[in-house]
């Protein structure tokens, strides 16, 4: 999770930017169609045709191209192919709602509880390391061996 003060090109690209330095670069990145922005507001419908503005468009193509990623889109309203993804966003969703529920945060204190709620959820083992029932190791969504 990457918190972002605004959703313009540049914070966009600034946030994907320190994603890749963290965890690596990317080959194809995979993402929605924005539609969810479509129709909740007038303010998000401007942000909408901001993201699907040609400009924008062509500095996030420019700035992927530059570092060899693919960006691609699933298609329009089908966030099931977005299946996997979806279901990390829910698990944080639920841990961000028991957690702060409706408090108020500064970006700083948020930065803080989204970091440290991202490193409870790829803590948690996805599948013992070996069927020996004696080897307690185990593989997290972190990618860490415990």
């Amino acid at each position: 999770m990457e918190l972002v003060g605004d959703l313009s090109t540049p914070a966009f690209i600034n946030a994907l930017n320190r994603f890749f330095d963290r965890r690596g670069r990317s080959i194809t990145v995979y993402t929605d169609n924005a539609t969810n922005f479509v129709g909740a507001n007038r303010k998000m419908k401007e942000w909408s045709d901001l993201f699907h503005s040609e400009q924008n468009k062509k500095k996030v193509h420019d700035a992927l191209t530059d570092l060899g990623v693919q960006w691609r889109f699933i298609p329009p309203r089908s966030p099931h192919f977005g299946g996997v993804w979806e279901a990390a966003v829910k698990s944080m969703k639920h841990l961000l709602q028991k957690t702060v529920g409706n408090a108020h945060l500064r970006f700083e204190e948020l930065s803080t509880v989204l970091t440290r709620a991202e490193a409870c959820l790829n803590s948690r083992p996805i599948t013992p390391m070996s069927s020996d029932p004696n080897d307690t190791s185990f593989l997290t969504p972190g990618g860490r061996f415990c």
